[in-house]
Protein backbone atom coordinates (compact mmCIF):
# COMPACT_ATOMS: atom_id res chain seq x y z
CA UNK A 1 0.00 0.00 0.00
CA UNK A 2 1.26 3.53 -0.74
CA UNK A 3 2.21 5.95 2.01
CA UNK A 4 -0.83 7.60 3.55
CA UNK A 5 -3.24 4.97 2.21
CA UNK A 6 -4.81 4.32 5.61
CA UNK A 7 -5.61 8.02 6.06
CA UNK A 8 -6.78 8.24 2.43
CA UNK A 9 -9.67 5.77 2.81
CA UNK A 10 -11.90 8.07 4.94
CA UNK A 11 -11.06 10.93 2.56
CA UNK A 12 -12.11 8.79 -0.43
CA UNK A 13 -15.35 7.78 1.33
CA UNK A 14 -16.25 11.40 2.09
CA UNK A 15 -15.41 12.43 -1.48
CA UNK A 16 -17.73 9.76 -2.91
CA UNK A 17 -20.47 10.59 -0.43
CA UNK A 18 -20.46 14.28 -1.31
CA UNK A 19 -20.57 13.41 -5.00
CA UNK A 20 -23.56 11.07 -4.62
CA UNK A 21 -25.37 13.70 -2.54
CA UNK A 22 -24.76 16.35 -5.21
CA UNK A 23 -26.14 14.12 -7.97
CA UNK A 24 -29.39 13.57 -6.10
CA UNK A 25 -29.73 17.12 -4.77
CA UNK A 26 -29.90 18.46 -8.32
CA UNK A 27 -31.79 15.56 -9.88
CA UNK A 28 -34.54 15.71 -7.25
CA UNK A 29 -34.48 19.51 -7.29
CA UNK A 30 -35.23 19.47 -11.02
CA UNK A 31 -38.06 16.94 -10.70
CA UNK A 32 -39.74 18.77 -7.79
CA UNK A 33 -39.30 22.21 -9.39
CA UNK A 34 -41.04 21.10 -12.58
CA UNK A 35 -43.72 19.11 -10.72
CA UNK A 36 -44.53 22.06 -8.44
CA UNK A 37 -44.60 24.53 -11.33
CA UNK A 38 -41.68 26.59 -10.01
CA UNK A 39 -39.68 26.19 -13.24
CA UNK A 40 -41.10 26.51 -16.73
CA UNK A 41 -41.57 23.00 -18.10
CA UNK A 42 -42.49 23.91 -21.68
CA UNK A 43 -44.59 21.40 -23.59
CA UNK A 44 -43.30 18.41 -21.60
CA UNK A 45 -45.21 17.01 -18.63
CA UNK A 46 -43.69 16.64 -15.16
CA UNK A 47 -43.64 12.85 -15.63
CA UNK A 48 -41.65 13.27 -18.87
CA UNK A 49 -39.16 15.62 -17.17
CA UNK A 50 -38.72 13.11 -14.34
CA UNK A 51 -38.06 10.25 -16.75
CA UNK A 52 -35.73 12.40 -18.87
CA UNK A 53 -33.67 13.32 -15.80
CA UNK A 54 -33.36 9.68 -14.78
CA UNK A 55 -32.57 8.47 -18.29
CA UNK A 56 -29.94 11.14 -19.05
CA UNK A 57 -28.23 10.45 -15.74
CA UNK A 58 -28.15 6.66 -16.22
CA UNK A 59 -27.37 6.52 -19.96
CA UNK A 60 -23.66 7.50 -19.61
CA UNK A 61 -23.07 4.44 -17.42
CA UNK A 62 -23.81 2.33 -20.50
CA UNK A 63 -22.31 4.51 -23.23
CA UNK A 64 -19.10 5.32 -21.34
CA UNK A 65 -18.42 1.95 -19.67
CA UNK A 66 -15.35 1.15 -21.75
CA UNK A 67 -14.13 4.76 -21.60
CA UNK A 68 -14.39 4.70 -17.80
CA UNK A 69 -12.34 1.51 -17.67
CA UNK A 70 -9.64 2.77 -20.04
CA UNK A 71 -9.27 6.09 -18.21
CA UNK A 72 -8.54 4.22 -14.99
CA UNK A 73 -5.24 2.76 -16.22
CA UNK A 74 -1.69 4.07 -16.26
CA UNK A 75 -2.30 7.48 -14.64
CA UNK A 76 -2.15 8.90 -11.14
CA UNK A 77 -5.59 8.33 -9.68
CA UNK A 78 -5.26 11.52 -7.64
CA UNK A 79 -4.85 13.45 -10.88
CA UNK A 80 -7.81 11.67 -12.49
CA UNK A 81 -10.04 12.29 -9.46
CA UNK A 82 -9.06 15.96 -9.37
CA UNK A 83 -10.00 16.27 -13.05
CA UNK A 84 -13.38 14.63 -12.50
CA UNK A 85 -14.13 16.64 -9.36
CA UNK A 86 -13.10 19.78 -11.27
CA UNK A 87 -15.74 18.85 -13.86
CA UNK A 88 -18.25 18.58 -11.00
CA UNK A 89 -17.32 22.08 -9.81
CA UNK A 90 -17.92 23.45 -13.32
CA UNK A 91 -21.27 21.66 -13.55
CA UNK A 92 -22.44 22.97 -10.17
CA UNK A 93 -21.56 26.53 -11.26
CA UNK A 94 -23.83 25.97 -14.28
CA UNK A 95 -26.44 24.53 -11.90
CA UNK A 96 -26.26 27.67 -9.78
CA UNK A 97 -27.02 29.74 -12.90
CA UNK A 98 -29.89 27.40 -13.75
CA UNK A 99 -31.36 27.70 -10.26
CA UNK A 100 -30.98 31.48 -10.32
CA UNK A 101 -32.62 31.74 -13.76
CA UNK A 102 -35.14 29.00 -12.88
CA UNK A 103 -34.20 27.15 -16.06
CA UNK A 104 -35.24 23.49 -16.20
CA UNK A 105 -33.24 23.03 -19.42
CA UNK A 106 -29.97 24.12 -17.78
CA UNK A 107 -30.57 21.83 -14.81
CA UNK A 108 -31.30 18.94 -17.16
CA UNK A 109 -27.96 19.58 -18.91
CA UNK A 110 -26.25 19.57 -15.51
CA UNK A 111 -27.90 16.27 -14.52
CA UNK A 112 -26.70 14.71 -17.79
CA UNK A 113 -23.18 16.06 -17.13
CA UNK A 114 -23.18 14.64 -13.62
CA UNK A 115 -24.18 11.30 -15.10
CA UNK A 116 -21.07 11.43 -17.30
CA UNK A 117 -18.89 12.41 -14.34
CA UNK A 118 -20.33 9.65 -12.13
CA UNK A 119 -19.92 7.02 -14.85
CA UNK A 120 -16.23 7.89 -15.26
CA UNK A 121 -15.71 7.99 -11.49
CA UNK A 122 -17.44 4.70 -10.65
CA UNK A 123 -14.72 2.14 -11.47
CA UNK A 124 -12.07 4.11 -9.59
CA UNK A 125 -13.55 3.88 -6.11
CA UNK A 126 -13.84 0.09 -6.09
CA UNK A 127 -10.46 -0.34 -7.79
CA UNK A 128 -8.73 1.82 -5.18
CA UNK A 129 -10.04 0.04 -2.09
CA UNK A 130 -8.11 -3.23 -2.69
CA UNK A 131 -4.94 -1.13 -3.15
CA UNK A 132 -5.42 0.81 0.08
CA UNK A 133 -7.10 -1.77 2.34
CA UNK A 134 -5.86 -5.18 3.46
CA UNK A 135 -7.89 -8.22 2.28
CA UNK A 136 -9.18 -8.71 5.82
CA UNK A 137 -10.43 -5.13 5.96
CA UNK A 138 -12.20 -5.11 2.59
CA UNK A 139 -15.58 -6.13 4.03
CA UNK A 140 -15.53 -3.28 6.54
CA UNK A 141 -14.39 -0.75 3.93
CA UNK A 142 -17.08 -1.81 1.47
CA UNK A 143 -19.72 -1.75 4.21
CA UNK A 144 -18.78 1.84 5.02
CA UNK A 145 -18.74 2.87 1.35
CA UNK A 146 -22.07 1.14 0.75
CA UNK A 147 -23.73 2.82 3.73
CA UNK A 148 -22.27 6.24 2.92
CA UNK A 149 -23.50 5.97 -0.68
CA UNK A 150 -27.05 5.09 0.36
CA UNK A 151 -27.09 7.80 3.02
CA UNK A 152 -25.86 10.36 0.48
CA UNK A 153 -28.49 9.33 -2.09
CA UNK A 154 -31.34 9.46 0.39
CA UNK A 155 -30.24 12.67 2.14
CA UNK A 156 -29.64 14.35 -1.23
CA UNK A 157 -33.12 13.31 -2.35
CA UNK A 158 -34.78 14.66 0.80
CA UNK A 159 -32.80 17.91 1.05
CA UNK A 160 -33.04 18.65 -2.67
CA UNK A 161 -36.82 18.34 -2.61
CA UNK A 162 -37.07 20.72 0.38
CA UNK A 163 -34.59 23.41 -0.67
CA UNK A 164 -35.90 23.75 -4.22
CA UNK A 165 -39.30 24.72 -2.77
CA UNK A 166 -38.01 27.21 -0.20
CA UNK A 167 -34.65 28.53 -1.41
CA UNK A 168 -33.28 27.43 -4.81
CA UNK A 169 -30.25 29.72 -4.42
CA UNK A 170 -29.35 27.99 -1.15
CA UNK A 171 -29.52 24.68 -3.01
CA UNK A 172 -27.09 26.04 -5.59
CA UNK A 173 -24.66 27.25 -2.91
CA UNK A 174 -24.82 23.88 -1.14
CA UNK A 175 -24.11 21.95 -4.35
CA UNK A 176 -21.16 24.17 -5.26
CA UNK A 177 -19.77 23.88 -1.72
CA UNK A 178 -19.95 20.07 -1.80
CA UNK A 179 -18.20 20.01 -5.18
CA UNK A 180 -15.38 22.29 -3.96
CA UNK A 181 -14.88 20.20 -0.81
CA UNK A 182 -14.80 17.08 -2.99
CA UNK A 183 -12.07 18.61 -5.19
CA UNK A 184 -10.06 19.53 -2.07
CA UNK A 185 -10.42 15.98 -0.73
CA UNK A 186 -9.23 14.50 -4.03
CA UNK A 187 -6.11 16.70 -3.97
CA UNK A 188 -5.04 15.09 -0.67
CA UNK A 189 -5.11 11.48 -1.89
CA UNK A 190 -1.94 9.41 -2.53
CA UNK A 191 -0.68 9.37 -6.13
CA UNK A 192 -1.65 5.70 -6.71
CA UNK A 193 -1.41 4.36 -10.25
CA UNK A 194 -3.60 1.46 -11.39
CA UNK A 195 -0.99 -0.16 -13.60
CA UNK A 196 -2.22 -3.61 -14.63
CA UNK A 197 -1.77 -6.22 -17.32
CA UNK A 198 -5.55 -6.47 -17.72
CA UNK A 199 -6.48 -4.03 -20.47
CA UNK A 200 -9.78 -2.22 -20.78
CA UNK A 201 -12.00 -4.12 -23.18
CA UNK A 202 -14.44 -3.02 -25.85
CA UNK A 203 -18.08 -2.79 -24.80
CA UNK A 204 -18.91 -6.17 -26.30
CA UNK A 205 -15.79 -7.81 -24.88
CA UNK A 206 -16.52 -6.21 -21.49
CA UNK A 207 -19.94 -7.85 -21.29
CA UNK A 208 -18.68 -11.17 -22.66
CA UNK A 209 -15.85 -11.24 -20.14
CA UNK A 210 -18.42 -11.14 -17.34
CA UNK A 211 -20.42 -13.94 -18.93
CA UNK A 212 -17.28 -16.11 -19.02
CA UNK A 213 -16.79 -15.74 -15.24
CA UNK A 214 -19.73 -17.51 -13.55
CA UNK A 215 -18.99 -16.11 -10.09
CA UNK A 216 -18.47 -12.51 -11.29
CA UNK A 217 -21.61 -12.83 -13.44
CA UNK A 218 -23.64 -13.99 -10.44
CA UNK A 219 -22.32 -11.17 -8.24
CA UNK A 220 -23.11 -8.53 -10.85
CA UNK A 221 -26.60 -9.86 -11.61
CA UNK A 222 -27.59 -10.01 -7.94
CA UNK A 223 -26.23 -6.52 -7.16
CA UNK A 224 -28.02 -5.09 -10.21
CA UNK A 225 -31.25 -6.74 -9.09
CA UNK A 226 -31.06 -4.96 -5.75
CA UNK A 227 -30.29 -1.61 -7.39
CA UNK A 228 -33.35 -2.10 -9.61
CA UNK A 229 -35.50 -2.85 -6.57
CA UNK A 230 -34.07 0.16 -4.74
CA UNK A 231 -34.71 2.47 -7.70
CA UNK A 232 -38.39 1.49 -7.73
CA UNK A 233 -38.57 2.08 -3.98
CA UNK A 234 -37.05 5.53 -4.26
CA UNK A 235 -39.20 6.59 -7.20
CA UNK A 236 -42.47 5.51 -5.55
CA UNK A 237 -41.85 6.02 -1.84
CA UNK A 238 -43.85 9.25 -1.61
CA UNK A 239 -46.80 7.61 -3.38
CA UNK A 240 -46.59 4.58 -1.09
CA UNK A 241 -46.50 6.71 2.05
CA UNK A 242 -49.24 9.17 1.12
CA UNK A 243 -51.62 7.21 -1.07
CA UNK A 244 -51.23 3.58 -0.01
CA UNK A 245 -50.67 4.18 3.71
CA UNK A 246 -52.49 7.51 4.08
CA UNK A 247 -49.64 9.18 5.96
CA UNK A 248 -48.38 12.77 5.73
CA UNK A 249 -45.76 13.54 3.08
CA UNK A 250 -43.66 15.18 5.81
CA UNK A 251 -42.91 11.67 7.13
CA UNK A 252 -41.01 10.67 3.99
CA UNK A 253 -37.59 11.94 5.23
CA UNK A 254 -38.06 9.95 8.44
CA UNK A 255 -38.87 6.81 6.47
CA UNK A 256 -35.79 7.39 4.31
CA UNK A 257 -33.80 7.52 7.56
CA UNK A 258 -35.32 4.17 8.53
CA UNK A 259 -34.09 2.74 5.24
CA UNK A 260 -30.58 4.11 5.85
CA UNK A 261 -30.49 2.58 9.34
CA UNK A 262 -31.50 -0.75 7.84
CA UNK A 263 -28.68 -0.62 5.27
CA UNK A 264 -26.19 0.21 8.02
CA UNK A 265 -27.39 -2.61 10.25
CA UNK A 266 -27.32 -5.13 7.39
CA UNK A 267 -23.80 -4.09 6.40
CA UNK A 268 -22.65 -4.33 10.03
CA UNK A 269 -24.07 -7.83 10.38
CA UNK A 270 -22.38 -8.68 7.08
CA UNK A 271 -18.99 -7.83 8.58
CA UNK A 272 -19.69 -10.14 11.52
CA UNK A 273 -20.69 -12.95 9.14
CA UNK A 274 -17.49 -12.94 7.07
CA UNK A 275 -16.76 -16.58 7.87
CA UNK A 276 -19.95 -17.76 6.17
CA UNK A 277 -19.87 -18.69 2.51
CA UNK A 278 -20.97 -16.01 0.09
CA UNK A 279 -23.84 -18.19 -1.17
CA UNK A 280 -25.26 -18.58 2.34
CA UNK A 281 -24.99 -14.85 3.07
CA UNK A 282 -26.64 -13.90 -0.21
CA UNK A 283 -29.53 -16.34 0.18
CA UNK A 284 -30.11 -15.27 3.78
CA UNK A 285 -30.23 -11.59 2.79
CA UNK A 286 -32.51 -12.33 -0.17
CA UNK A 287 -34.84 -14.36 2.06
CA UNK A 288 -35.15 -11.39 4.42
CA UNK A 289 -35.99 -9.16 1.42
CA UNK A 290 -38.61 -11.67 0.26
CA UNK A 291 -40.28 -11.77 3.71
CA UNK A 292 -40.18 -7.97 3.84
CA UNK A 293 -41.91 -7.81 0.47
CA UNK A 294 -44.77 -9.95 1.78
CA UNK A 295 -45.17 -7.63 4.78
CA UNK A 296 -45.35 -4.63 2.46
CA UNK A 297 -47.67 -6.23 -0.07
CA UNK A 298 -50.18 -7.83 2.26
CA UNK A 299 -49.85 -6.00 5.58
CA UNK A 300 -50.84 -2.62 6.94
CA UNK A 301 -48.88 0.55 7.65
CA UNK A 302 -46.90 -0.80 10.61
CA UNK A 303 -45.95 -4.03 8.85
CA UNK A 304 -45.06 -1.96 5.77
CA UNK A 305 -42.64 0.18 7.77
CA UNK A 306 -41.09 -2.97 9.22
CA UNK A 307 -40.86 -4.28 5.67
CA UNK A 308 -38.94 -1.18 4.54
CA UNK A 309 -36.44 -1.62 7.33
CA UNK A 310 -36.03 -5.36 6.62
CA UNK A 311 -35.65 -4.75 2.87
CA UNK A 312 -32.77 -2.37 3.56
CA UNK A 313 -31.15 -4.65 6.15
CA UNK A 314 -31.44 -7.71 3.91
CA UNK A 315 -30.04 -5.78 0.96
CA UNK A 316 -27.08 -4.42 2.92
CA UNK A 317 -26.29 -7.90 4.20
CA UNK A 318 -26.71 -9.52 0.75
CA UNK A 319 -24.62 -7.25 -1.50
CA UNK A 320 -21.66 -6.64 0.83
CA UNK A 321 -19.85 -9.95 0.13
CA UNK A 322 -20.57 -9.58 -3.57
CA UNK A 323 -18.74 -6.24 -3.81
CA UNK A 324 -15.85 -7.74 -1.86
CA UNK A 325 -15.69 -10.74 -4.17
CA UNK A 326 -15.56 -8.52 -7.27
CA UNK A 327 -12.46 -6.86 -5.80
CA UNK A 328 -10.45 -10.03 -5.21
CA UNK A 329 -8.50 -9.78 -8.48
CA UNK A 330 -6.83 -6.34 -8.49
CA UNK A 331 -6.21 -6.30 -12.22
CA UNK A 332 -9.81 -7.09 -13.19
CA UNK A 333 -11.58 -4.74 -10.77
CA UNK A 334 -11.88 -1.77 -13.13
CA UNK A 335 -13.39 -3.81 -15.97
CA UNK A 336 -15.72 -5.65 -13.60
CA UNK A 337 -17.03 -2.43 -12.06
CA UNK A 338 -17.48 -0.90 -15.51
CA UNK A 339 -19.55 -3.94 -16.47
CA UNK A 340 -21.45 -3.68 -13.17
CA UNK A 341 -22.36 -0.07 -13.98
CA UNK A 342 -23.76 -1.18 -17.34
CA UNK A 343 -25.86 -3.92 -15.76
CA UNK A 344 -27.05 -1.57 -13.01
CA UNK A 345 -28.15 0.99 -15.60
CA UNK A 346 -30.05 -1.56 -17.68
CA UNK A 347 -31.65 -3.04 -14.55
CA UNK A 348 -32.87 0.35 -13.29
CA UNK A 349 -34.22 1.40 -16.69
CA UNK A 350 -35.92 -1.98 -17.08
CA UNK A 351 -37.45 -1.73 -13.61
CA UNK A 352 -38.73 1.76 -14.37
CA UNK A 353 -40.37 0.67 -17.64
CA UNK A 354 -41.82 -2.43 -16.00
CA UNK A 355 -43.25 -0.28 -13.20
CA UNK A 356 -45.04 1.95 -15.71
CA UNK A 357 -46.48 -1.11 -17.45
CA UNK A 358 -47.58 -2.87 -14.26
CA UNK A 359 -48.81 0.09 -12.23
CA UNK A 360 -50.32 2.22 -14.99
CA UNK A 361 -51.05 -0.29 -17.74
CA UNK A 362 -52.26 -3.21 -15.63
CA UNK A 363 -53.44 -1.20 -12.61
CA UNK A 364 -51.64 -3.40 -10.05
CA UNK A 365 -51.29 -1.98 -6.53
CA UNK A 366 -47.90 -0.53 -5.60
CA UNK A 367 -47.58 -2.71 -2.49
CA UNK A 368 -48.17 -5.89 -4.48
CA UNK A 369 -45.67 -4.78 -7.16
CA UNK A 370 -42.99 -4.18 -4.52
CA UNK A 371 -43.71 -7.62 -3.05
CA UNK A 372 -43.32 -9.20 -6.49
CA UNK A 373 -39.98 -7.45 -7.02
CA UNK A 374 -38.74 -8.62 -3.62
CA UNK A 375 -39.64 -12.23 -4.43
CA UNK A 376 -38.04 -11.84 -7.88
CA UNK A 377 -34.80 -10.84 -6.12
CA UNK A 378 -34.95 -14.05 -4.07
CA UNK A 379 -35.56 -16.13 -7.21
CA UNK A 380 -32.60 -14.42 -8.91
CA UNK A 381 -30.35 -15.41 -6.00
CA UNK A 382 -31.64 -18.97 -6.06
CA UNK A 383 -30.97 -19.12 -9.81
CA UNK A 384 -27.34 -18.09 -9.24
CA UNK A 385 -26.84 -20.29 -6.18
CA UNK A 386 -24.68 -22.81 -8.04
CA UNK A 387 -22.38 -20.07 -9.37
CA UNK A 388 -22.11 -18.50 -5.92
CA UNK A 389 -21.06 -21.87 -4.49
CA UNK A 390 -17.87 -21.59 -6.58
CA UNK A 391 -16.62 -19.10 -4.03
CA UNK A 392 -14.50 -20.08 -1.07
CA UNK A 393 -14.90 -18.42 2.30
CA UNK A 394 -14.09 -14.72 2.37
CA UNK A 395 -12.13 -13.83 5.49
Amino acid sequence: MPDGATQAVPRLMALMGFGAANDNLLKMGLVVAVSAGIFEAGALSAVMWSNLAGLLFILPFVLLATVAASLSHEISIRRRLMQLKGLEVALTILAFVGLWKQSAVLLLIVVAGLGVQSALLGPLKYALLPRWVTPHGLSGANACLQTITFVAILVGTAVGSLLILHSPITLGVLCLSLALVGWWLSAGLPATTLSTDVRAASFRALIHSVQREPLARACIHVISGFWALGSVWLAHLTVLVTEAWGLEASLVPGILTLFVLGIGMGSGLGILAQRLRVSARVLLGASVIGCAGLLIGFGGTVSGLIGIWLTAAGGGFMVLPLYVRLQQNHGAVVNRVAALNVYNAFAMVGASLASILVLVGLGLSLGLWLAMLALAQLLLCLYHRRDLLLDERIR
